[in-house]
């Protein structure tokens, strides 16, 4: 979803004041709204905090698969970078 469609998606989604957090969500994801567009719109049209409207992305229904590769992913690269600091490769000589 690209900023113009992003924000016209928020213009619908305001429109709607009876509409829950869930099915805001429900709605962006249908559009093909990234994960970070859903936190914004979770800022934007319910106030809340960073810290909030991503813990509130996380536990929708629409994003909670996406949410868990993105840990996984995350974790694994983390090993990955661990692996590497705890023994560094040795340069070949030639």
């Amino acid at each position: 979803m690209n900023a113009q469609q992003f924000e016209a998606a928020l213009v619908q989604i305001g429109a709607q004041p009876n509409l829950s957090q869930d099915a805001a969500l429900s709605l962006l994801r249908q559009q093909g709204a990234t994960i970070t567009q859903a936190i914004k719109a979770t800022r934007q049209l319910f106030s809340a905090p960073l810290g909030e409207a991503k813990a509130i992305v996380a536990k929708n229904p629409s994003w909670r698969q996406l949410d868990e590769n993105a840990k996984e992913l995350h974790a694994d690269a983390l090993e990955v970078l661990s692996d590497r600091v705890s023994s560094p490769r040795r340069a070949v000589h030639s």
